[in-house]
């Protein structure tokens, strides 16, 4: 339960950021694809009435699909099918048993008053001195491979980062240190710090240690920055 809840706090965080990122980016840019088209209309009781019955009118049929089905909503139905999926896999991965490869050898390691049995086929077990297993090891017994495993949540990982800074007409270099404090999947979401000044951005994880992405930031004399570039982990 408490990944869950999790899941849809980081879930919800996450679109509101990823959003914000890239509509910002995309003004910046020149690309505004999202303009202010928001209307208001005043409550007519005959409107209400007609939409309330009304099996009929087309017009309506069309405007509820539109409702069940907009950007807005599809990003809430997103979320939950995300945190879902990503909550059932997690849990099947907690039972699945870790193998150390050892080439096909085995050995024993003390731990206290009992051993860590590496088997041939790179499984594990603790065990007394008289050989009886006490306990499989699984991947939930091993807290570090539990939290890697996580498809989402709050993390910190440093990285250095290495790109391009856009901001009034000129591209610079940029060279900077981050974190990384949101995870959603491949997704990451954190800030840095460069020559050119302060950033929020979206990292795409290429490989364990390397990822690509952007962001929008201030300048340190206040200019807006909008860049690209890729991040190293530590």
């Amino acid at each position: 339960m408490k990944l869950l809840i999790i899941g849809l706090i980081v879930g919800f965080i996450f679109s509101y950021l990823k959003g914000f990122i890239f509509k910002t980016a995309q003004k910046r840019l020149g690309l505004d694809l999202f303009p202010n088209t928001k209307t208001s209309e005043p409550f007519d009781i005959s409107k209400f009435l007609n939409g309330f019955f009304n099996l009929k009118d087309k017009v309506l049929w069309t405007k509820d699909w539109t409702q069940l089905f907009n950007a807005r909503k599809l990003v809430i139905y997103g979320v939950i099918i995300g945190v879902i999926y990503g909550y059932g896999w997690y849990q099947g991965k907690q039972g699945q048993v870790p193998r150390i490869d050892l080439r096909g050898k085995e050995t024993t390691i003390q731990l206290n008053e009992h051993f860590l049995h590496v088997k041939k086929d790179g499984s594990m077990s603790v065990e007394d001195k008289e050989g009886k297993i006490l306990k499989e090891i699984k991947v939930k017994d091993i807290p570090e491979l539990k939290r890697a495993l996580r498809p989402y949540g709050f993390e910190l990982k440093p990285y250095f980062s290495y790109g391009i800074a856009m901001g009034n007409e000129k591209i610079k270099q940029d060279i900077g240190l981050g974190l990384d404090w949101l995870k959603w999947y491949k997704l990451r979401l954190g800030n840095w710090a460069s020559n050119n000044g302060i950033w929020l951005g979206l990292n795409y994880k290429i490989t364990d240690n390397f990822s690509i992405g952007g962001g929008v930031g201030k300048g340190w004399g206040g200019s807006d920055l909008t860049g690209f570039r890729g991040a190293f982990d530590f």
